[in-house]
């Protein structure tokens, strides 16, 4: 094996043997046992040679032996004055808002005596935003000179190297690749940010993101604080996740309330935290009191119609205790063939949303039936209103109306005059309502 220069006229060449290694110079010959006759420390003993190799590892030339029973042996092949870097403690893991220290060692070899200035380099990546050498400029002994590598930024891995570079005349410059991962975890806000409860009930699942940055992947214990008296919180899948980067864990947290649990509204704190790292919150607004509600109410619960003619129920859906979701609206069993809320969903308001159904049967029956609203909320709350709906058979329904007498009156001007009117089918029952009105009345009267 050659240890070439600018040519094989100034290289070395090393021969594996029965009894070592010998090197001799490419120009003239002149063997030379690499081995005890050295007197350096670390030199292979005379010993049968199966193997050898030569490398550069860490800036330097080595050569590799593997021996017939004595193991592998390795040593430095340079003899120019030169030196080495070391470093013992890499990688380092830090939070944001940390400083790594790198420990290090710059060695002299070969009688290597000049000034040596440390900096920090790109490598795989660019270096992190914070980091300096300390001493950046230093002079390396035989037996090792210490220095220092500071370094931290935000969450993400960085792969830099610690660049030195000689105040000798030929500027020997050696990198050291470094490995720092900066790690850190989120906590996202939760969803909903608000949440109802009564007494001895459950909140509706409460949806959060735990979520990994950088190489982080460590435990993350969850917890509550700022309940009210009887309360407490479940998580799942666990109070303790392992979130990593690209791999968020969905948490859902739920919020149990006992039937001695005090009304009132409270401002809940969710803390996630892990060893070394700040602790991470949000918060939530928690409402312990009657439950959020709705009524369903039909103002003219009896329609008589006939066939093959439509009917309207009119109808209104209030919201009690801040209730806020849609409502979805539909006809029970048993109710006529025609049979049509309109709208079909309908949120509910504390002043009353209106709402119609309109029905209708080709049939001559009476029916008996409900109208039904389902709440979109967590727990689908459902109302109903009975109604009656009567189809007779097709016939000329009218109605005479007659004024009981006295049909005048006299009043002062700003009183009211009375007048009795009778209004009377004419065949059977009327069907539908009948609306009054007035007409050429005097000014400023109705």
């Amino acid at each position: 094996m050659i240890d070439a220069g600018s040519s094989l006229l100034n290289g070395t060449v090393y021969v594996g043997t029965d009894v070592g290694v010998f090197a001799s110079s490419t120009g003239a010959p002149s063997w030379t046992e690499v081995g005890p006759s050295a007197g350096q420390q670390g030199f292979l003993p005379n010993v049968a040679v199966t193997s050898i190799k030569m490398f550069s590892a860490s800036g330097l030339k080595r050569l590799r032996a593997g021996t017939y029973g004595r193991g592998i042996w390795e040593w430095n092949l340079i003899t120019a004055p030169d030196f080495q870097l070391n470093v013992t403690n890499n990688p380092i893991t830090v939070f944001p808002g940390q400083t790594a220290g790198f420990g290090g060692t710059i060695y002299a070899l070969n009688g290597y005596n000049a000034g040596v200035n440390l900096s920090c380099a790109a490598g795989g990546t660019s270096p992190p935003q914070t980091c300096s050498a300390s001493p950046a400029l230093l002079l390396p002994t035989p037996g090792g000179t210490a220095f220092s590598v500071n370094a931290g930024d935000k969450a993400a891995d960085y792969v830099f190297n610690v660049h030195a570079v000689g105040l000798d005349p030929l500027s020997v410059t050696h990198d050291f690749a470094l490995t720092l991962h900066v790690i850190d975890f989120t906590l996202s806000a939760p969803s909903p940010a608000s949440v109802s409860v009564s007494p001895g009930s459950t909140t509706a699942p409460i949806s959060f993101l735990v979520s990994g940055l950088g190489a982080f992947n460590a435990a993350v214990t969850l917890s509550c604080s700022g309940l009210p008296a009887g309360t407490n919180c479940q998580f799942q899948p666990s109070s303790s996740v392992v979130p990593s980067t690209g791999n968020p864990v969905a948490v859902t947290l739920t919020i149990s309330t006992t039937a001695s649990t005090p009304a009132g509204t409270s401002q809940v704190t969710l803390t996630a935290s892990t060893p070394g790292e700040p602790a991470k919150s949000q918060t939530l607004t928690l409402i312990v009191g009657a439950a959020p509600d709705y009524s369903l109410a039909i103002a003219n619960s009896t329609l008589v119609g006939s066939v093959n003619v439509s009917a309207i129920f009119n109808g209104t859906l209030s919201a009690a205790n801040g209730y806020g979701s849609a409502v979805t609206l539909s006809c029970g069993p048993i109710a006529p063939p025609g049979c049509v809320p309109n709208p079909a969903s309908v949120i509910p308001t504390s002043g009353g949303t209106p709402f119609t159904v309109t029905v209708s049967s080709s049939v001559s029956q009476a029916y008996s039936f409900n109208i039904v609203g389902v709440g979109s909320d967590p727990s689908s709350l459902t109302h109903s209103a009975p109604v009656t709906f009567t189809a007779l058979p097709n016939q000329n329904f009218d109605f005479t109306i007659v004024t009981v007498p006295p049909t005048s009156a006299s009043v002062p001007a700003g009183q009211a005059a009375s007048f009795s009117i009778d209004v009377t089918p004419t065949t059977g029952t009327f069907p539908s309502d009948v609306t009054f009105s007035c007409s050429k009345l005097p000014a400023l009267t109705t």
